[in-house]
């Protein structure tokens, strides 16, 4: 029994290890985003996340929305209002429930909290489908951060709370950083909504969020995969990113994609 219990795979000691140094290093937004929406996946599969910070000096939360996929301004705002809003629900219930995380949309368990029907009415409503949210609160029991992911591709109770609680820290002082830390250059250029990006490359840039490949970009615009590949080159360059989860990332930050809003909301 006692072998077993101390037997550890190789493999996941080095994925865990892995995203812990990738977790330290992280400095900017795009570098959360690529980590959330990357190798983290393997941890807690999930399609869109919701971070909260506590904001000086009234304390109050601060969501941001964290997807491959922007939200409307209007729908954010309803989902994150202060009154009745679902984010707001769900940061109640969790300070009521003891700071225990919350898992709703997933197989029922005893004890769920009296708001829970509605919540998951909300959840539905917003098409999230699920939710595991957990957060850190301080001496005076507010809370500091809170991270709610929704779409989770499985809600596994036991499981899910493990995997919840063992990245909080890395989540919270990575979001920390991503969100409070040094601005990016890109960011802070008086011309970073206008004239970044050609009309062809924030088309590709649009149909690389949308997980199109090269040759399927290539299909749908009627031109050669080469040329794909050389307005990708150019847009790395001019977005100082290395990836294309990055350059998304970064474009959303932007407003740079085709009629859709930002992919960051703040309130």
């Amino acid at each position: 029994m006692e072998s077993e219990a101390l037997s550890i795979d190789p493999v996941h000691v080095e994925r865990l290890l892995f995203n812990v140094r990738t977790a330290i290093a992280i400095k900017t937004r795009p570098q959360f985003f690529s980590w959330v929406q990357g190798t983290f996946q393997g941890f807690l599969p999930h399609e869109v996340l919701i971070c909260a910070l506590a904001c000086p000096p009234a304390g109050a939360l601060k969501f941001d929305w964290i997807a491959s996929y922007p939200i409307a301004e209007d729908r954010f705002r309803e989902l994150s209002r202060p009154d009745e809003g679902l984010l707001r629900s769900l940061v109640k219930t969790w300070e009521q429930g003891g700071h225990e995380p919350i898992l709703l949309g997933g197989p029922a368990e005893p004890g769920a909290p009296p708001e829970a029907e509605w919540m998951l009415g909300e959840i539905e409503r917003f098409g999230l489908r699920n939710v595991a949210a957990d957060g850190f609160a301080g001496l005076d029991g507010k809370p500091w951060c809170f991270f709610a992911f929704f779409k989770l591709s499985a809600l596994d109770g036991p499981h899910t709370r493990h995997v919840l609680r063992m990245w909080l820290p890395h989540l919270y002082a990575a979001w920390l950083h991503a969100a409070c830390g040094e601005p990016d250059p890109v960011y802070s250029r008086a011309d970073r909504i206008h004239g970044v990006l050609t009309p062809r490359e924030v088309e590709i840039l649009n149909w690389v969020g949308k997980g199109k490949t090269n040759g399927q970009i290539a299909r749908l615009l009627g031109i050669g995969e080469p040329t794909i590949a050389t307005h990708l080159e150019r847009m790395f360059r001019k977005l100082g990113v290395s990836t294309r989860a990055e350059a998304v990332a970064k474009g959303m930050t932007l407003n740079l994609q085709q009629g859709r809003g930002p992919g960051w909301r703040y309130y």
